[in-house]
């Protein structure tokens, strides 16, 4: 079971949780019922063990280098976070457990991004360019809002007018793929940034 050190400095001394528990019913009752939702080690490794990628995405070469950059991450929340008994460090500096649990929150929406981009399908919706009438195709794909957890739409490649575009009144499969690949390249480009990869 995962496990937060808290300490109380005192006199040059520490007081271990236990004590702490032991002299304040209050302390106890708060930690108590905030200890087991802050990170509840099931459910994080249910999270973690649970990609929800396809088998042949799993076998793509072209997203390889993706699937080694999320095992790497998993890894070191599995090492890092989730299995050591002092989550509260990082870096050397102790963290609170609000602290704590952001921290993995931090790491689980980093996750998501990589599952996001290793099964990206993107949406194509029609929109109208009011000024000239003209309706275009435009391929969408999410991100993860870094705030909330929550999926937002971020990234949009324009394929141009929709009587160029459609065959039949269909996307061909070529015109996807190529957005999908440049939407791909628009997000790992935002993962890079946003994690200094």
């Amino acid at each position: 079971m995962l496990e937060i050190k808290y300490y109380l400095y005192k006199k040059n001394e520490m007081i271990g949780l236990e004590d702490i528990l032991i002299t304040s019913g209050s302390i106890k009752a708060l930690l108590l019922l905030l200890s087991p939702n802050l990170l509840p080690k099931d459910n994080l490794d249910d999270f973690l063990n649970n990609d929800g990628i396809d088998n042949a995405v799993m076998k793509n070469t072209e997203k390889k280098f993706l699937i080694i950059e999320l095992e790497k991450v998993k890894k070191y929340i599995r090492e890092e976070i989730q299995d050591k008994t002092a989550l509260a460090y990082e870096n050397g500096i102790v963290l609170s457990a609000i602290e704590s649990y952001n921290l993995v929150n931090a790491y689980k929406n980093r996750i998501q991004k990589l599952r996001i981009l290793i099964n990206n399908y993107p949406s194509f919706i029609s929109n109208l360019h009011k000024p000239s009438g003209v309706k275009y195709i435009v391929a969408r794909s999410y991100w993860i809002n870094d705030t909330n957890g929550k999926k937002v739409r971020k990234f949009a490649k324009n394929l141009g007018s929709e009587e160029k575009v459609l065959v039949n009144g269909k996307i061909p499969e070529f015109r996807k793929e190529e957005a999908r690949k440049e939407l791909d390249r628009m997000m790992w480009q935002q993962y890079k940034t946003e994690y200094k990869v």
